[in-house]
Formats: structure tokens, C-alpha cells, sequence
């Protein structure tokens, strides 16, 4: 990088909203960034942590270099090199006693936001020593949005985006705080914009979030019933036949059935357990079901709560029973970008295998799905002797014991593991567990493309509009420091196992790229790995600092052709394992709320799930609040600042009370990923809560993706001893 004061313009990686940038470099240091103001998508826009992110590439807590774990626990600097040396010979011994499933990995959510040029190498070598258990975040945080399409069928032309809907419906989803929920980029101008211009938004959240504060319609339920919510809705618009018949009669099957299977959820009935007005959740059925078009999201919370996947396909129920597919000839408002142009066709792709691809784990009854591998069930892999036991566990991105549910389970398998290695710039909570820490380069001393926005695009949940960006790294790796990329790690154990990294495609789409294992490949090399064969191509992404958008990015245009007649094509509504599941709701529904009270997770615009919690961006905050409605705390006698005990089926922990009206009494609101590394220490001033330690991951869990119940948790609340 260029030494003299100047200004660069590049992408924030810290969170998926990809923000256009602009960071002051003087000396060759990092002195500010701000927003964008010449990208016209984001009107330079960038969130609190992203201009708070020199906190962390300069605190004083970061790795410069590797530490291997000593005979006594103690941490030692070591060298990059000596430290791919040992750890390639340990990998290779575990592979040659034990196989290659004896070998994990689990991809973060920092893997995919800031190690994109890192990916095909990783993959690539996973790949090439055999190993099928590799686990991605996905499968704790909204899995269901990948095995729902799998029951329900996927349609090939897309469902409306929010540009395109005139109706809004979002279920514990906060987008002006998670960046998630709406159009990628500036969510509260663009959620200003949509309502000056006649949409009507309906907020269905246990807590009145920054969202529902602007809604038209807002639901404050009890957490727990959003899947009898939903089958309520699907009721009442069956009932008072408010669905797009010709739709329904071309491209459904099972209606008969879905509307036998949701005979038990009364609005009256489903209104009392949740403690609604049911005049306010028929209005909410009917204003959806009225939309020309409409579109619905469920946040992390709802999902965490009880079956994601059977919330998920509900939601995929409603907008094809209200018709809300694109047709033919209509344009893709946001086609992908930097992967290949995908094919739109106004038709089903009929269901397929939701589970049981590939890998079968050896508890629980547990496989590989849409989804991928679950991460619920590796701890119990760890932990399981016999053949095909994991021991080894390579930490991407991610941060196990602060983000995986049950930290107790989770501690004990770190603990149990021969070999841990954790990518990690700082000593986070399982950097404490492993056996090295492999320090590696920060967010600006990389380049980034903004394909995560085409990943989730795929869910409905992309920028919006034809979009792509690039941002060159801004800054060299500190002098004096050893870091390493993570391409560069996995590259480096390559060359000394003498395995052929062959680097995959992100969508599997275009052929892999056999990596010449004698010289390495630059990050540019990568990242046109990356984005082969990509709509927009990179080179003209490259050569637009302030981004590809608007007219440029528009073309080539991706417009819906027509089906093919001779093609199968069907969406099910009436999937025979969701209705049992459903079953089961309306049996909950019936049996009706005996908790205390429930715990719920909550975002928080400062934190990126367990990574990046700066504390100029949270106001000096070290911990996670358990947040109370006032009338709870009055009940309990605790006030603010004061200690209270958490106590679920599973485990206990101690967090300091806030207050905030905008939670419903009976309601504790808790963000996760917080908590002191080891489940058996309190520290809520210094570490916060754990509030994966309350979960219980053979408990209540999602048959598909293995997820438990990471909110919604039945908890009893009680000051704690003094």
C-alpha cells in the first residue's frame, strides 16, 4: 500500500450489508472511515461497527503472530511456518490412524463476510483430504430458509422482492438493526421511501423493535406461536378464499389437505395464546392476502424459537397461495451479480430431498441437508467414541463456545478435541480451548467482492437492485507482524501433506480450478476464481471504485421465461411431515403456556453474531443486558444495574437487569454470543451471559437441521444472591 496521506476507497467485510467505504490513510495508518457518498445504492450509509472498526485492527488485544498451547496452558508465540510445520504432521498421523472424518471444520459467519477469496482454498482442501464433515453457520442461524424450498418446491422466476411488494410483512425481524430483512444497503432510507410511497408494512415481534415502531400494523405476541400465527392467517384467507385461484390451480397441490391440517388454528383460539387482539391478526391475514404483491420475512428469532423449517415453509405456503411469484416476462428487480447469470422460468422446481444427502452423522439421526451438516450435532461427534468419532476441528470465521447452542456440550467437546486450531485475531472464547491460534490478516489488509449480497439474494433478501462492488485492501499487515490469510494457512498445510487443492465455485456452476501447489496464487487470482463466469464481470467491477449499479448493472437484464409444458412442476402445501409437525403446533397450541417466563434473542447494530464487539461502538458496554419490561422488574424487585439469576431446564446464568418498555411483560430479551469462555464462571459485568449455555441441543430441535431451541426459551427469572 501507498505510504503518503490519502484516501481509499474499499467494502467493509465486518457485516454482510457490504458497505461502500472510504478509510483516511495517513502514514500508512488507518485514521477514519466513513460512508461512501458517491455510491448511489448506499447514499453512504455504514453502521456504527463498520466505522468503529480501527478499534479492533488497532487494539492492543490483537494477534500480530500464531500462539501454540503449551504443556501448562499457557500460550507461546510461534512461528507461522513452524506452526503449519506441526500442525500439518498432527493432521497427517489423525488422518492415517483414523480417516478422514476423524477431521472437521466449521465455517463462521466471518468466514463468508470477510474470507471470500479464502473460500475455493479452504474448500479445496477439505476436499482433497476427503473429509465430508464440514459445517457451516447456517444450520444455528436460519436454516429452515434452506430445507423449506426443499418440502415446498421452489419457484424457478423468483418471489417479489420488498421493491416490488406493496405489502411488507415481517415476523421478528428487525432489519434497521440487523441488516437483514429488507434491501441490502441503506434499510432506514429505504424503509422511509417505501412508506412515503404507499407500502404498508406489518411488524408481527415480541418486542416493539426500531422496525415496528413503523409499521402500520404491529402484533405483539407471546415468543413461541409464530408458526400458529401463521397457520391462523393461512385460515382465514382459505376460509374467506382470498388466494389467487388461477395461481393456486396451475401451480399447487395439497390444498385440501392444508386446509384440514389448519382447522385447529381458530384466530380466536391462536389470538388468546398469544395474547392478541384477533381482530389485528385477521386484519394482518387479510391486508397480505389484498397486496397485488406481497412479501414476507422471519428474523433469527422466530426461527431460533421452535421449527424454522416449519415456520419456513408456512411462509412459503402464504406467498404461493397469495400468488406472490414472479411471472413471465417479468424482470428480476436483483439478479445476481458476480456469480453467473442464473435462469429465471415462471414454474415449480417440484420438492426434493430436504436431508439425507450425503454424510450421515452418528447421533441423533442427524445427516447432511439443504442446509448442510448440522452444527448442533458436532459436538455430540466429538464427544461420541467408536469409529468415525471427530478429533480434530478447524475453527473459520466462527466462534464456537460463544455462538453454538449448549455451551456446555460445546466446552467439553473443545476440551475433548486432539487437535484444535483457531483462526482467530484475537484470544476469543474458544481461542482459550485451542491448541494454536493462527493470527491472520484483518478486514482492510484484504480485498472483498460483495458476493455475500448475491448469496443471500437466493433467500429473498438481496440488495434490490442490480448491484456489485469491489474494494481493494487499503493497508499493509502491521510491521513487524506473522499473518497469515486463511488461503494462506490451508494453502501452506497443502504443500506440506502433498494434497492437490482443486478450488470450487461457490454454486458448484462452473468447473473447479486445479491450484498450482508449487507457487501460490495472488488474492486477485482468487478472487476471479470466485466470481467466474460472473453476470457483471470483475474486471469491469474492478474498475468502478465507487461501485456497479443502476444502468450498468442492469445489463444483461434477467428476465422470466416461460414454463416449459413438458417439464414436472408443482409447489406442495401440503408436505405430510410439516402437517404432523403442524399437528404437534396445534397440540402446543392447545396445551397452551405454562413458562414463567421466555427468553428471546435480540440483535444488536454494534455485534456481528460473536465477532466484531468494539467497545467505541457500544458505548463502553461490556455486556449483554437481560432486558425487562418495567412490570416484570417491579414484580421481581430487581432495578437496573442490579443481578438476576436465568435458570432454564438445561442451565443457569447471572445477567444485569435493563429496563425497556419495548419488551412485552413476561418477556426477557438477551442479544447472544456473549458469556465468560467457561460455562462454570459468571462474569456479567466484565464477559456478560451465555445465553447459548440455557439451550440444550438433544432437546426440542428441528428434525432437519438439528437446531434447538435457541430462543423462545421457557426460563424462570429470580434475583440473584447478593
Amino acid at each position: 500500500m501507498a505510504t503518503e496521506d490519502t484516501t481509499h476507497k474499499t467494502l467493509c467485510a465486518v457485516c454482510h450489508n457490504c458497505c461502500p467505504i472510504e478509510v483516511d490513510v495517513v502514514a500508512g495508518r488507518a485514521v477514519k472511515v466513513r460512508g461512501n457518498k458517491a455510491n448511489r445504492h448506499y447514499d453512504g450509509f455504514t453502521c456504527v461497527k463498520g466505522r468503529g472498526q480501527l478499534e479492533y485492527h488497532y487494539s492492543p488485544d490483537r494477534l500480530l503472530q500464531s500462539l501454540k498451547r503449551g504443556p501448562d496452558g499457557g500460550y507461546a508465540p510461534i512461528s507461522s511456518a513452524q506452526a503449519m510445520d506441526e500442525i500439518a504432521a498432527r493432521l497427517q498421523g489423525l488422518l492415517d490412524d483414523h480417516g478422514p472424518r476423524s477431521i472437521s471444520a466449521y465455517f463462521g459467519t466471518q468466514a463468508f463476510q470477510s474470507a471470500g477469496a479464502s473460500m475455493p482454498v479452504i474448500k479445496g482442501f477439505l476436499a482433497g483430504i476427503g473429509t465430508p464433515m464440514v459445517f457451516e453457520s447456517v444450520t444455528i442461524d436460519q436454516p429452515g430458509k434452506a430445507i423449506a424450498p426443499a418440502l415446498h418446491g421452489m419457484w424457478l422466476g423468483g418471489r417479489y422482492g420488498p421493491d416490488e411488494a406493496d405489502v411488507l410483512m415481517l415476523i421478528g425481524a428487525n432489519p434497521l438493526v440487523s441488516m437483514l430483512g429488507l434491501p441490502l444497503g441503506n434499510h432506514g432510507k429505504w424503509l422511509t421511501q417505501k412508506l412515503e410511497s404507499g407500502g404498508r408494512l406489518i411488524v408481527i415481534d415480541p418486542r416493539r423493535t426500531e422496525t415496528a415502531r413503523r409499521a402500520e400494523l404491529f402484533l405483539q405476541p407471546l415468543p413461541g406461536h409464530d408458526v400458529a400465527i401463521l397457520a391462523a392467517m393461512i385460515k382465514v384467507i382459505l376460509a374467506e378464499d382470498l388466494i389467487d385461484s388461477q395461481f393456486v390451480a396451475d401451480n399447487v397441490v395439497g390444498l385440501a389437505d392444508l386446509r384440514a391440517a389448519v382447522e385447529p388454528f381458530d384466530p380466536g383460539t391462536v389470538a388468546a395464546a398469544a395474547d392478541l387482539d384477533p381482530d389485528d391478526l385477521v386484519t394482518a391475514a387479510r391486508m397480505f392476502a389484498g397486496a397485488s404483491r406481497g412479501y414476507i420475512d422471519a428474523g433469527t428469532g422466530p426461527n431460533m424459537a421452535q421449527s424454522g423449517t416449519l415456520l419456513e415453509y408456512l411462509i412459503l405456503n402464504l406467498g404461493a397461495l397469495c400468488g406472490n411469484r414472479r411471472r413471465a416476462g417479468e424482470v428480476v428487480a436483483d439478479p445476481v451479480s458476480l456469480y453467473p447469470a442464473l435462469p429465471a422460468v415462471a414454474q415449480a422446481l417440484p420438492p426434493y430431498p430436504p436431508n439425507g444427502l450425503g454424510e450421515a452423522m452418528r447421533v441423533r439421526g442427524l445427516s447432511n441437508s439443504a442446509a448442510g451438516m448440522p452444527v448442533s450435532g458436532l459436538a455430540e461427534e466429538i464427544l461420541t467414541p467408536g469409529e468415525g468419532q471427530v478429533r480434530a476441528l478447524f475453527s473459520i470465521g466462527g466462534n464456537p463456545i460463544a455462538a453454538w447452542p449448549d455451551q456446555i456440550r460445546t466446552a467439553e467437546a473443545m476440551s475433548a478435541l486432539d487437535l484444535l486450531v483457531q483462526i482467530d485475531p484475537f484470544m476469543s472464547h474458544t481461542a482459550r480451548y485451542a491448541d494454536y491460534v493462527i493470527a491472520p490478516r484483518m478486514p482492510l489488509e484484504t480485498p472483498h467482492v460483495s458476493q455475500i449480497l448475491d448469496y443471500l439474494q437466493a433467500a429473498g433478501i438481496g440488495p434490490g437492485a442490480p448491484y456489485a462492488y469491489y474494494g481493494p485492501a487499503v493497508l499493509d499487515a502491521p510491521e513487524g507482524s506473522d499473518l497469515l490469510t486463511e488461503w494462506e494457512f490451508f494453502y501452506g498445510l497443502a504443500q506440506r501433506m502433498d494434497v492437490q487443492i482443486d478450488a470450487p465455485h461457490p454454486l458448484g456452476v462452473v468447473g473447479p480450478v486445479p491450484l498450482d501447489m508449487t507457487h501460490p496464487p495472488t488474492e486477485e487470482e482468487l478472487l476471479d476464481i470466485v466470481c467466474q463466469g460472473s453476470r457483471i464481470p470483475l474486471d469491469l467491477v474492478r474498475g468502478h471504485p465507487d461501485g456497479v449499479e443502476g444502468d450498468l448493472a442492469a445489463e444483461p437484464a434477467t428476465v422470466v421465461a416461460p414454463a416449459d409444458p413438458n417439464a414436472p412442476t408443482h409447489l406442495d402445501v401440503a408436505n405430510p411431515q410439516m402437517l404432523v409437525d403442524l399437528a404437534g403446533a396445534a397440540h402446543d397450541l392447545a396445551r397452551g403456556h405454562t413458562a414463567d417466563m421466555m427468553l428471546i434473542s435480540r440483535r444488536e447494530m454494534h455485534t456481528t453474531n460473536s465477532s466484531y464487539n468494539a467497545m467505541a461502538a457500544r458505548g463502553g458496554r461490556r455486556h449483554n443486558p437481560a432486558y425487562l419490561n418495567p412490570e416484570d422488574a417491579a414484580r421481581l424487585g430487581v432495578a437496573p444495574d442490579e443481578l438476576v439469576c436465568i435458570t432454564s431446564p438445561r442451565a443457569a446464568v447471572i445477567a444485569i437487569v435493563s429496563l425497556d418498555e419495548s419488551v412485552r411483560p413476561g418477556v426477557v430479551s438477551m442479544s447472544h454470543a456473549y458469556g465468560n469462555a467457561f460455562p462454570d464462571v459468571d462474569t456479567p459485568t466484565q464477559d456478560g451471559a451465555s445465553t447459548a449455555r440455557l439451550a440444550d441441543v438433544t432437546v426440542d430441535f428441528d428434525r432437519y437441521s438439528g437446531q434447538p431451541r435457541m430462543s423462545a426459551i421457557p426460563v424462570t427469572v429470580t434475583p440473584a444472591p447478593r
